[in-house]
């Protein structure tokens, strides 16, 4: 047993993967650029790997948040020879990187092999908070999994530099260390050199060389003072502004007049039918309407209303508040002339319910129902939209005042989600991942707008589908480039914030005129009866209106009361309408029932280190990690 135990640890020996030494040579030029040279001898021991990866932090930082430190230039060779590579997007609490993933796909490698990588720092200089720049790199980032042998860091400097005083450390150790098992060796006028004997994975070692600021011809503060700061801010900055001047315009072209007082009104508005109110109430003519709409003509005499039993007869059994399994509704057209209806009224009854036949089951769905019934409530809308308009109850269209609103805020908005944009793919470091960013921004934004305009059951069940698909996709992203904190922070993911006060205010475009202000008072106070009548008032009603139950009952559904309406047949004693026959509540499912009939189809179609400004290991450029692949 012991003999196996140390064979098993021998084999695990055996198997590990190290880096034997590390070394980092950074050439400071006067520019404040940087020339960095990583030599990595790793052991990939006993196992076949292709090659190894290096993720290398594009930011770091400053003052004013993150900056670039303008990565470029890479050139890698595996033993003495070029070695292929390919440049990737990575991303790590440090936020974005440069992964380097070096080897060949058709090649395997055991053993012991270097690797030197070459790039370019375009930005190399940071700030201390005494005021003085520095040059602090992370050379060994905290990113590596595997332990480094011998870890050595060779810095040389400019001329300009040689003769002035630099105060020199190192930090070794896990990100944040302050402390440092490192010697730091000035070992000419323009060299110094660090060396660390050993460092556990997630262990790395820190160079900083300060001096007076402004000494090379770039600053720790390149990029700050005033543009710096709104360069890093402006997405925060504009959302407010935005904001502000869309209620403005509200304010100016969407805000209704006052509607003064509301008094109960024991009528609906004369001339009103319940489909012009419900389009008057919340400016939609959506299921719930349409189904206050079929209750109207049926009272009217235009049809009649059952419930038929599909399986056992039983079913037919009366159960309040229910509709039982085995039943279905169904809708019969009476031979009644319809030349005096609405165009409205004559779209549902041409159109939606009897184009073919004079009978009408709800519970039927198909691809062509669900089609028409959406192209009739299109149609219907329309209609609505144009008639309060030109009967002057609203001061223009609504549909076209919102989509004018619509129009000319995301026009506005296009340019700033553009620079947005240009500004999140140089921080990303790859603009590939905007494209698909901005596509599934789109569908959100798409199923937000169909959440905040339809109100029927099918519509919203779509927009879940838009909104959660894109959420989806948006994390399988995500997951590849790695960081939450650092993709919120995207000048582009912020900017995404406006969209929700456009749709905000886009809801409430379409201004009512005095008239249409009056008449909507009167509405209210119908529905604030209907809400708070009493049994006795009723029984006034009724003895001068035996039928003043069933004509109530449509307005009474658009401003989604019905339950309590329907409460009051039971309570009055009041006989079923004669143009139903069946369970009286199930007439509250009736504006479901519509939502669940086009729903079906419409659903159809539908690792690494981190990099900083602090003084401690980690706490700079450079950093990341890597591995084998």
């Amino acid at each position: 047993m012991r003999a196996l135990l140390l064979f098993q640890l021998f084999a695990v020996f055996l198997l590990a993967e190290a880096i034997r030494h590390y070394d980092v040579t950074i050439d400071l030029h006067d520019d404040g650029s940087l020339d960095v040279k990583e030599m990595i001898e790793y052991d990939f021991g006993t196992v076949w790997k292709h090659g190894i990866f290096r993720d290398i932090p594009k930011m770091v930082t400053g003052r004013y948040g993150m900056r670039s430190i303008g990565l470029g230039g890479f050139s890698v060779w595996r033993d003495g020879k070029p070695e292929p590579f390919e440049k990737l997007v990575a991303s790590a609490d440090a936020g974005p990187m440069v992964r380097l993933r070096i080897g060949r796909g058709d090649l395997l490698l055991n053993g012991i092999h270097r690797y030197t990588i070459a790039y370019r720092v375009a930005h190399g200089i940071l700030s201390m908070k005494d005021g003085r720049d520095a040059l602090r790199w992370n050379a060994v980032g905290t990113g590596w999994k595997v332990p480094i042998g011998h870890a050595r860091v060779t810095v040389r400097l400019p001329e300009t530099l040689v003769s002035l005083p630099i105060e020199s450390r190192t930090f070794s150790g896990p990100y944040g260390s302050t402390t440092t098992r490192a010697v730091l060796v000035k070992k000419a006028p323009d060299l110094y050199e660090a060396t660390v004997d050993s460092l556990a994975p997630h262990e790395g070692l820190t160079v900083e060389l300060a001096f007076a600021r402004g000494t090379l011809g770039q600053s720790g503060d390149f990029d700050e003072g005033m543009w710096g700061w709104l360069k890093s801010r402006w997405p925060w900055i504009f959302l407010p502004l935005f904001t502000m001047a869309l209620f403005v315009y509200w304010y100016r072209h969407g805000r209704d007049p006052s509607i003064g007082s509301i008094a109960p009104m024991y009528q609906p508005p004369k001339g009103i039918d319940p489909l012009q109110a419900g389009v008057l109430v919340d400016q939609f003519a959506d299921t719930k309407d349409i189904a206050a709409a079929i209750i109207d003509l049926a009272r009217m005499g235009y049809l009649t209303i059952k419930e038929e039993s599909t399986e056992n007869p039983l079913a037919q059994i009366p159960v309040v508040g229910k509709v039982f399994e085995g039943t279905q509704m169904v809708l019969l057209r009476k031979n009644k002339n319809a030349n005096g209806l609405s165009p409205e009224y004559r779209i549902i009854l041409d159109r939606l319910l009897f184009p073919y036949s004079d009978r009408f089951v709800l519970v039927k769905r198909s691809d062509e129902r669900a089609k028409r019934f959406r192209d009739g409530y299109e149609k219907i809308n329309g209609h609505l939209y144009e008639w309060s308009w030109k009967e002057g109850y609203m001061q223009e269209n609504p549909s076209r005042a919102r989509i004018g609103f619509l129009v000319k805020t995301i026009l506005f908005l296009l340019p700033f989600l553009g620079i947005a944009a240009f500004q999140s793919a140089g921080m990303i470091g790859d603009v590939t991942l905007i494209l698909p960013l901005l596509f599934v921004s789109l569908f959100f934004v798409a199923g937000l707008m169909l959440l905040i305009f339809q109100k029927d059951f099918a519509a919203r069940f779509v927009a879940s589908f838009f909104i959660l698909v894109p959420l989806l996709i948006g994390y399988s992203i995500l997951e590849q480039f790695g960081s939450v904190d650092t993709f919120l922070s995207l000048p582009f993911t912020i900017m995404l914030l406006a969209f929700f006060p456009i749709l905000f205010f886009a809801r409430f475009m379409g201004a009512y005129t005095r008239k249409g202000a009056a008449l909507y008072r009167h509405l209210l106070g119908f529905k604030e009866f209907i809400k708070r009548v009493k049994e006795d008032e009723l029984r006034r009603l009724l003895k001068r209106d035996p039928a003043y139950l069933d004509r109530a009952l449509p307005y009474a559904m658009v401003f989604g009361v019905a339950d309590h309406w329907l409460k009051f047949y039971d309570l009055l004693g009041a006989s079923t309408p004669v143009w139903f026959e069946g369970n009286r509540n199930s007439l509250l499912h009736l504006d479901r029932s519509f939502g669940k009939f086009t729903e079906t189809s419409q659903a159809g179609t539908s690792s690494g280190g981190t990099s900083g400004g602090g003084s401690f290991s980690g706490g700079g450029g450079g950093g990341g990690g890597g591995g084998s692949w």
